[in-house]
């Protein structure tokens, strides 16, 4: 069984941005973020509230001492809740950019363009223009379905990108049960 097919940068975008939603390793990274950036606004808030609080104090301004401060701290804490909404679709947009950045530094021409891979009893072989490589069925590690694409991957981190809309022969889905078919059980 064989596909053929076209990568460009924006496959292995897609496979950056799929990390990103599913690695438990990026999640672990986020989430230290959020909580690192909240926990520091709100010190922060909590300070400089307090020093506002404390010199009005002192100048004996009463019960109304409080009014600036905590017109200040609730400013803060409502752009940081604005802020802890939209870091979801920034480190998403982060991770693109990363990509992007990284695949435009040199032609890639083992990856990029016109890839092949071809199923042959216990052999996964990929080709393209510049490179040839055999791999044991056994070494996938698992075979993803995604956003239009299907992620056959051989490593944590590594995946032959098949762009569903970039398919001049074969089918993407056939293609992909055949794989998991022969992928041995996980002990």
């Amino acid at each position: 069984m064989r596909i053929r097919y076209e990568n460009t940068i924006d496959d292995f975008v897609a496979l950056a941005r799929f990390h990103n939603d599913h690695s438990p390793a990026a999640r672990r990274v986020r989430v230290r973020a959020t909580w690192l950036f909240a926990v520091g606004v709100s010190a922060i808030t909590a300070g400089v509230t307090f020093k506002m609080w404390e010199a009005r104090h002192a100048r004996g301004e009463g019960t109304e001492a409080w009014v600036a401060p905590l017109i200040f701290a609730s400013i803060i804490l409502i752009s940081l809740i604005i802020s802890l909404l939209r870091m979801p679709g920034g480190f998403r947009r982060q991770a693109e950019r990363q990509a992007r950045r990284m695949y435009a530094e040199a032609t890639n021409k083992s990856v990029l363009g016109t890839r092949e891979l071809e199923l042959i009893g216990s052999e996964l072989i990929s080709r393209s223009s510049y490179a040839e490589s055999r791999l044991r069925i056994e070494a996938v590690e698992r075979v993803v379905t995604y956003d239009g694409y299907t992620l056959i991957f051989i490593s944590a981190t590594t995946a032959h990108i098949i762009p569903h809309d970039a398919v001049s022969e074969g089918d993407p889905e056939r293609f992909a049960e055949a794989i998991n078919s022969r992928i041995p059980p996980a002990l």
